[in-house]
């Protein structure tokens, strides 16, 4: 089928299609880094140190994530083969062919290597997320998640909740003559009620 487009319109559209930060890559990016940095983890975008320069390199857990076009890592290859020019099978199956041995060499040098499709990524976000950070821990040398922060103090005038709600404040404790844990301090006379 031949192209409805000169060669100046296309070369055109074809230099606004963007390889890198498009804006499925950026909400991705922002979902992985509010779910990931608070737990330490911390990567690099487009690292041209890694082999195949990955979207997202996680360097201290060996972790690359790829974020993929469906049409330009032919993803729906075979639906739309047939449909395709000859110059644009070629294209699709190269880049296939280059994505499998990115793969490759990474896994050799001892990566875990992820790949999302661009419908992943649009349709279940959080599921492509838990992913990468499943694979995070399990790289982690010590993975016990972090201890979660110490529950909030309660504003002036409410009452305490929690496995601290039966304590008073500290100041009647000791009118009490109880030690911070709530027993009684023993070295101290009693109060007498």
């Amino acid at each position: 089928m031949p192209d409805i487009m000169s060669k100046a319109e296309r070369s055109r559209h074809m230099s606004l299609v963007r390889g890198r930060d498009t804006r499925l890559e950026l909400e991705f990016f922002k979902m992985v880094s509010a779910a990931l940095y608070p737990m330490g983890f911390r990567y690099r975008k487009h690292c041209r140190n890694v082999f195949g320069t990955p979207d997202l390199v996680f360097a201290k857990f060996k972790l690359a994530v790829f974020v993929d076009s469906d049409f330009w890592h032919g993803r729906n290859y075979a639906t739309l083969a047939d449909r395709m020019t000859p110059f644009w099978r070629e294209k699709i199956e190269r880049n296939m062919w280059r994505d499998r041995q990115v793969n490759r060499k990474l896994r050799a040098q001892g990566w875990i290597v992820l790949r999302f499709g661009e419908r992943q990524v649009k349709k279940k976000p959080v599921a492509a997320v838990e992913r990468i950070k499943r694979q995070l821990m399990t790289r982690r040398p010590n993975t016990h998640p972090r201890p979660p922060l110490p529950p909030a103090r309660p504003l002036r005038g409410q009452r305490p909740s929690g496995r601290f709600a039966n304590l008073a404040p500290l100041h009647l404790q000791e009118a009490r003559g109880e030690d911070a844990l709530g027993g009684v301090d023993l070295d101290r006379d009693p109060v007498v009620r």
